[in-house]
């Protein structure tokens, strides 16, 4: 999630992709920093974009690709070797996580 930091009349300065001094979160589809990105970078901000919400669609793929392999729909074996070691590695981490709970690392106002 992107962070930002506003001037006096709460106009949006900086976006940063990780929390600093007297910044604030703010979803990543707001209209309000679409428009600050545009105007700064008019030809950059959809990769801006894009950057700032990488680490979430990566959660959201591997949770996909987990409901697809346990409903059969995909077999581990389809995936080429380099993937699977990728998967396997993520997974026993966000299983160190104490994410065995669910697959899903959402929070509850998140939505997928």
């Amino acid at each position: 999630m992107p962070y930002i930091t506003r001037d006096n009349q709460q106009q949006i300065l900086r976006v940063e992709q990780t929390a600093v001094p007297g910044s604030e979160l703010i979803n990543p589809d707001s209209p309000e920093l679409w428009a600050f990105l545009f105007k700064q970078h008019p030809h950059t901000a959809p990769k801006h974009y894009l950057n700032l919400t990488d680490d979430e669609m990566i959660r959201v793929v591997e949770d996909v690709v987990d409901v697809l392999l346990k409903k059969n729909i995909l077999l581990f074996t389809d995936l080429p070797t380099a993937v699977q070691s990728k998967i396997q590695a993520r997974k026993q981490a966000r299983d160190q996580l104490g994410d065995g709970q669910s697959n899903f690392l959402v929070e509850e106002n998140d939505i997928l």
